[in-house]
């Protein structure tokens, strides 16, 4: 069956070429132009991707990923945030490993859908790979746990690289030191999970085997 993918924007242009993009590789698409009804909308119908977007009203993104989150199966839906807007470090601290990644507007189509086609791909040798450690008698949590770094440093990664220039000073410190602080401590968080995971993977190792190289390159960071 084709991908399901919830679009929520506030954007006419951006919903149109996501959408028409999109379904052009065979993706169904669910368009909601504001968070309430998206929210609502993902309450009645579950899908395999939501693409959300950060500068909307009368919710932004941010608080709609809360609302999302508080939902039955909210926690378990994929969300990438799509948007023009610079982050902040405080931003990607905060949501880092709430979502599954970042696409940056404006975008080519193509790699756009390369995009999904490539997240859809590796969401599912990384659940094909867990799927194998059980049988070979790796416990659940394990296999849960190795999953759920596997998709945070993914998404921190992604996250990271769309932090603008611009910081407010705090604790003494001017902006520039501010950013500069900040983006050390999301580095060290990063560093952090991917030990955490690369131990998981040494004492494990049947979680790789069936990655590709590129898939592995991401799991082992």
């Amino acid at each position: 069956m084709a991908k399901k993918i919830l679009i929520i924007d506030d954007e006419a242009v951006f919903r149109e070429l996501m959408n028409n993009a999109l379904t052009s590789y065979g993706y169904q698409c669910i368009i909601e132009d504001n968070p309430v009804d998206g929210i609502l909308r993902l309450k009645a119908e579950p899908c395999d991707l939501l693409l959300l977007d950060i500068m909307m009203e009368p919710l932004d993104g941010w608080d709609t990923l809360d609302h999302i989150k508080a939902l039955p199966h909210g926690r378990d839906t994929p969300i990438i945030m799509v948007s023009a807007k610079k982050l902040q470090a405080d931003e990607v601290i905060r949501y880092g490993e709430q979502v599954d990644g970042f696409i940056p507007k404006p975008f080519v189509d193509t790699e756009f859908t390369d995009t999904i086609t490539d997240f859809f791909s590796w969401k599912e040798s990384l659940y094909a790979a867990v799927e194998a450690a059980k049988t070979q008698g790796v416990p659940d949590e394990i296999c849960s746990q190795w999953v759920q770094l596997s998709r945070q440093i993914v998404a921190i990664t992604q996250l990271k690289e769309a932090v603008g220039s611009f910081c407010l000073p705090e604790e003494g410190l001017t902006g520039e030191q501010c950013l500069a602080h900040k983006i050390n401590l999301i580095n060290r968080w990063i560093t952090e999970k991917s030990n955490e995971r690369n131990a998981l993977s040494s004492r494990y190792p049947i979680l790789t085997e069936g990655l590709t190289n590129q898939e592995s390159n991401v799991a082992d960071n």
